[in-house]
């Protein structure tokens, strides 16, 4: 078994462990500026007000939103899309990781909170908060993964984009020896 068969096992035993099939509902808050939901839930004006959401990325650009959506009462003051794919094949990290990671530091940085979307708030927007919280927290690939899964539930269904993060981990010095996980 090569290396990187080692942490695709690690990420599918963390992926699986209770609650199974759980899915959060609403945005579910990762970090204190980082949200993770899907499109019901970016269409929630007034749960985004609440939660002091300020920033939007969709990151399933296809669904009919845009930054008009959104009343001036509400507290969104940015909006963001791209058409990523939920496909195995699809390189989401190389072609969308660092478009992504600058909107959500931007609204880091304004004192604002960011909701990354996709269509159901598990693959596009899983893979993509997780690479953020790796490099943002500087917690390894399984760290990571664990602490998505444990809050949001379902997370990170498409393998493809599993391997990608373990590559990712990589070119980061971001994957820990599993001899010293106890995950």
């Amino acid at each position: 078994m090569t290396e990187d068969d080692e942490y695709h096992t690690a990420i599918l035993d963390i992926l699986i462990q209770a609650p199974h099939g759980h899915q959060q509902t609403g945005p579910t808050q990762l970090l204190e500026h980082l949200f993770i939901g899907g499109y019901k839930d970016a269409e929630d004006v007034t749960t985004l007000s609440r939660m002091r959401i300020t920033h939007v990325l969709n990151c399933a650009a296809f669904r009919k939103s845009d930054a008009n959506f959104y009343p001036e009462s509400s507290g969104i003051r940015c909006y963001h899309q791209f058409y990523a794919r939920d496909r195995h094949d699809y390189d989401i990290l190389d072609q969308h990781f660092y478009e992504a990671k600058s909107f959500i530091d931007d609204a880091k940085l304004s004192g604002g909170r960011c909701l990354v979307h996709c269509a159901l708030g598990v693959n596009r927007s899983g893979v993509l908060c997780i690479a953020y919280i790796m490099l943002e927290a500087r917690l390894g690939l399984l760290e990571a993964v664990k602490l998505v899964k444990e809050r949001r539930g379902r997370v990170l269904a498409n393998r493809g984009f599993q391997r990608q993060l373990i590559d990712f981990a990589r070119s980061k010095g971001l994957l820990r020896s599993m001899d010293d996980l106890e995950l």
